[in-house]
């Protein structure tokens, strides 16, 4: 199979922060097709990424989804918007939340099942994925 990738730049803002608008990059690559990397900049430059499931897009538009550094869920108070809660690698606790478009994520995410549709991913290879994250990466 053939590199395929996405780039999608949306708008999100902080919980409690709503006139504060963050650039957020959701990238996508057919090369780890189960994963989906957001990706925070400050001032054009890349800052804090994340990497999760893209599962989680998927099943948070219509419920909450996760357990573990990333949530997603359709937002309680704002129709339209999705919440993602971030926690860092030692934070015991979810210190921040941005609120996004339900209409960007949605787009996002079909995109990403055009490029590798569900069931065609290419198995993860456990041990190799194992082993990443215990040298720090992933």
């Amino acid at each position: 199979m053939s590199e395929r990738n996405l780039s999608y730049v949306i708008d999100a803002t902080p919980a409690g922060e709503p006139t504060t608008l963050l650039q957020v990059a959701l990238e996508y690559t057919s090369l780890d097709p189960h994963a989906v990397h957001l990706q925070f900049f400050n001032d054009g430059w890349p800052t804090v990424s994340y990497r999760f499931a893209r599962c989680l897009i998927t099943e948070g538009l219509a419920r909450p989804a996760g357990e573990g550094d990333v949530k997603v869920s359709p937002h309680p108070d704002q129709d339209g918007q999705v919440a993602i809660a971030l926690r860092e690698a030692d934070d015991d606790g979810y210190p921040f939340e941005i609120h996004a478009s339900r209409e960007d994520l949605t787009d996002f995410i079909e995109q990403t099942y055009l490029l590798v549709p569900a069931g065609e991913e290419v198995p993860v290879d456990v041990d190799a994925e194992l082993a990443a994250l215990l040298r720090g990466g992933a």
